[in-house]
């Protein structure tokens, strides 16, 4: 569809953490609840001046977790498992295979990436997937021109909240929504219900409670789902990728959690 292809997506995350008032014990592996999750419907028409304004999902779920190692460390920075997502470089003489960091960073001497090129026209990546939002990028210049569609894999360790989002459909039963496979590449948001929230304590190994508010956004959600009827699961992870139990939200429409 041509609409997807000018899909903006936006992703805001805030957090509110509760302050512990005692050292309880806790699982090292994260438990949550769900307290809430409420739609606000955005302004795609505005007056002008006035800019468009997204629709967005609030959750709110209260954690708690037994050593404390929730949230995306400044010392996990450096690491392969910040980046998202993956992408691939080859030497042309051997074929000689390593993982880049970003599609900016230098690339050694000898070496290009995994390119839908090479897929097509190189035996020993012939079974790559197929092109979609999934494992292939639009790589532009900066004036915005397309230079390559290069190989990529999605690094979900990249992020600590995943939510799945399901449709019911006439039988009843609930389908999963994956943007990957939805969105083609030139709206490509394989990512979109992925989130990620800071340290929560500051490298501090105790048991941690609290409550976790984050949001996302999207000029889509209302063309999406405003006639469907959804679930919607959620799930964190620590920095040891433990993950956590996954709490929902079904039979509801957008509608009905709108405030």
């Amino acid at each position: 569809m041509r609409w997807t292809k000018n899909l903006a997506v936006y992703l805001i995350l805030l957090w509110a953490v509760g302050s512990c008032v005692k050292q309880p014990e806790y699982s090292v592996v994260p438990h949550i609840d769900l307290l809430d999750i409420t739609f606000r419907k955005g302004n795609l028409q505005p007056t002008p001046p006035n800019p468009p304004t997204p629709d967005t999902l609030i959750f709110r779920l209260k954690f708690s977790d037994g050593d404390g190692d929730l949230g995306a460390s400044s010392i996990d920075s450096g690491t392969f498992d910040s980046y998202s997502p993956w992408y691939y470089i080859y030497r042309q003489t051997d074929f000689n295979i390593k993982r880049g960091v970003d599609n900016t960073a230098p690339i050694p001497q000898g070496y290009t990436f995994i390119n839908y090129y090479a897929k097509r026209k190189v035996p020993q990546f012939d079974t790559l997937p197929s092109l979609g939002c999934a494992n292939w990028e639009l790589l532009k210049d900066s004036q915005g021109k397309l230079k390559d569609t290069i190989y990529i894999r999605q690094n979900l360790r990249a992020y600590n909240i995943n939510v799945d989002v399901y449709i019911k459909n006439s039988n009843g039963i609930y389908d999963k929504f994956d943007p990957a496979t939805y969105f083609d590449l030139q709206g490509c948001a394989p990512n979109l219900f992925r989130a990620t929230f800071p340290d929560l304590s500051k490298d501090r190994k105790s048991p941690l409670d609290g409550v976790i508010t984050f949001r996302i956004q999207s000029y889509g959600f209302s063309y999406l789902f405003s006639t469907h009827t959804l679930k919607m699961d959620v799930t964190i992870n620590d920095r040891a990728f433990h993950n956590s139990n996954t709490v929902e939200k079904k039979d509801f429409t957008l509608q009905q959690i709108t405030r």
